[in-house]
């Protein structure tokens, strides 16, 4: 496909995840745009480096295919109503108006209340979720990318028809369309998500407990003695969880809505591990000043649970 038939696509915002689909995208002969007022020099230095446009959301709304929105989930509702507020204030008589797609871990009744803003703007809304970790970039030039989940339109409606462009876009981006309703593809992302999420927060209450009870060392060989599979994947999701705690609060906020709202349970057993996840953020610095072994991250964990008990009493 020529690169001038291409969709041009906006991604919101330069971040973890969000820089390396831009430079999929790039490397695929897209034009991406961005919006980086209030970031740092050197952040709109590395988006300029792989030739991604920065422009205001105005901008964006007037010049935009599509805008992908892939930021805290705290952020998504002031994200979309940043975009809405924006149609009102640009002529697009001359350009038909950009897709939304919402790719927030939010849970199925925040993402129709988004749905809501943005189709009171005017604006077409896509529900979504990525599932995965961040693109990288392999020796041979090759990408290992996440799934990329959409409900409700397909590419293909969001892209006046063209089922070319919606193929060949799906195929860079690994897109799923997997319903026509809006709020299937959050949900399904939470439904995932708190597998490997709630997983590692078992993990860090059982290891403090244990360190506690001064046996943390006998747990970890008995559980690389009787689920060897398991064993290193756990240790690793400790590891690995220190610098995105803060993030993963909300994330089970949503999880805990969507278990509650669309599957009927109580919402308080992911509320437990939003807490598990608070604890990480508010009192220790593992989010500034990651450790390198499980023994330090958990020392560390111990140390903030007894500050926060002192706080308590």
């Amino acid at each position: 496909m020529h690169a001038q038939t291409r969709p041009c696509i906006a991604i919101i915002s330069f971040g973890t995840m969000g820089a390396p689909l831009a430079r999929i995208l790039i490397q695929q002969g897209y034009r991406v745009l961005t919006c980086l007022e209030g970031r740092s020099e050197k952040t709109k230095a590395r988006a300029a480096s792989v030739g991604v446009e920065s422009l205001s959301i105005s901008g964006i709304v007037q010049q935009a295919t599509l805008i992908l929105s892939i930021v805290p989930p705290a952020d998504a509702m002031i994200t979309a109503q940043s975009f809405a507020e924006a149609v009102k204030q640009v002529s697009t008589s001359c350009n038909p108006l950009p897709a939304y797609v919402d790719l927030n871990a939010t849970s199925p009744p925040q993402s129709l209340a988004i749905a809501d803003v943005i189709t009171a703007a005017g604006l077409r809304y896509v529900d979504g979720g990525i599932i995965g970790f961040p693109p990288s970039e392999l020796e041979d030039g090759t990408w290992k990318k996440p799934t990329v989940l959409i409900s409700g339109p397909k590419l293909a409606d969001c892209l006046s028809g063209n089922e070319e462009a919606a193929t060949e876009l799906a195929t860079v981006l690994k897109v799923r369309h997997i319903s026509d309703a809006i709020g299937a593809a959050s949900g399904f992302k939470n439904c995932f998500a708190s597998y490997y999420k709630g997983q590692v927060a078992i993990t860090l209450q059982a290891f403090t407990t244990a360190q506690t009870l001064g046996c943390l060392p006998f747990l970890r060989e008995m559980l690389h003695w009787h689920v060897p599979e398991v064993a290193p994947k756990l240790e690793a999701g400790v590891l690995n969880m220190q610098h995105k705690a803060f993030r993963w609060i909300h994330e089970m906020e949503s999880i805990s809505d969507t278990f509650h709202s669309n599957g009927l349970w109580s919402p308080d057993l992911f509320k437990g591990v939003g807490e598990v996840y608070q604890v990480v953020d508010q009192e220790t610095d593992l989010g500034k000043h990651g450790k390198d072994t499980v023994e330090e991250v958990i020392s560390e964990i111990c140390a903030g649970l007894e500050r926060r008990k002192l706080k308590a009493e």
